[in-house]
């Protein structure tokens, strides 16, 4: 799980929002209502969609070398209709995540590294792999595995055949389940989704997941938008004010640890980042 400063009090409000599992049973609705690099983009085949799966780590070096090898053998065992690209993005680990990304890296030709000399928070280091990005479907992911890669298959397929903008993975939806998550951030993301739905009525369950699929043109929709905020809840706005087609897919959330923990700041900050997504969900 991402979760750049360090502290252990009670355990997030809605930090602990990020995390799913999975069954297709999937939910379909629309509503009508600087890191710039100078990466190329992954070239596919005519007849191959590009793939990119983006890992955003702060402080991961314990887990970035399995995890990392674990996602990537998953992707490449998937059919041949996709060109695959793994993109990560190190946000001034003080750590030697860095150096576990570069040396993955080494020799692999569809995998790069982006590394942000400060720790500048997950939405930061998600628009820089947005930035660097021209795939044909851009999937983001913690670099924990909290969801399992093999949501991956299924949350694309769902893109591929809805033609959706984003597909999110959802735990909280019929089908979802969580495991393994301590009971207060479990408690406190299902409120914190609960109150987000309530703006939608119930249609939408999970806004909080970082694990999601998104088309291309989905994130284009962000250029010279405001760069401060939370990204995740910045494109789902978007995205519902234009009427796009947003789908959920019953996902499952596993902690594979439970020694994560967030300061009362990042908490505080996390709170206020929900209620002013609430207010624009209102006003749309």
């Amino acid at each position: 799980m991402y979760t750049p400063l360090k502290a252990g009090v009670v355990l997030s409000w809605l930090y602990a929002v990020k995390q799913t599992g999975y069954m297709v049973n999937s939910i379909i609705f629309s509503f009508s209502s600087e890191n710039k690099t100078s990466l190329s983009p992954t070239r596919s085949e005519p007849s191959r969609r590009a793939v990119a799966v983006v890992f955003p780590a702060y402080n991961e070096e314990g887990l970035m070398e399995t995890h990392l090898a674990e996602m990537w053998r998953y992707c490449l065992s998937l059919s041949t209709g996709h060109c695959w690209s793994l993109l990560i993005v190190n946000d001034g680990s003080t750590d030697r995540t860095g150096e576990v990304a570069d040396r993955f890296a080494a020799g692999r030709e569809n995998v790069r590294v982006v590394h942000h000399k400060s720790n500048r928070g997950l939405s930061e280091a998600l628009r820089s792999a947005f930035a660097a990005l021209e795939d044909d479907w851009v999937i983001t992911m913690d670099a924990d595995l909290s969801y399992d890669p093999t949501h991956i298959e299924r949350m694309l397929a769902v893109a591929e055949q809805t033609g959706a903008a984003i597909v999110l993975a959802s735990p909280y939806m019929t089908g979802g389940e969580v495991s393994n998550v301590p009971w207060i951030r479990h408690a406190l993301s299902r409120l914190a989704n609960v109150y987000l739905a309530g703006k939608l009525d119930g249609r939408l369950h999970t806004f909080t997941s970082v694990m999601r699929v998104y088309r291309r043109d989905a994130l284009k929709w962000l250029d010279g938008r405001t760069t401060s905020g939370d990204v995740n809840f910045q494109i789902l706005a978007e995205a519902l004010r234009r009427g796009a087609k947003i789908v959920e897919v019953p996902a499952h959330l596993h902690w594979r640890s439970r020694s994560r923990r967030t300061s009362p700041a990042r908490i505080g900050h996390r709170i206020g980042e929900v209620l002013r997504f609430a207010r624009q969900l209102s006003h749309d």
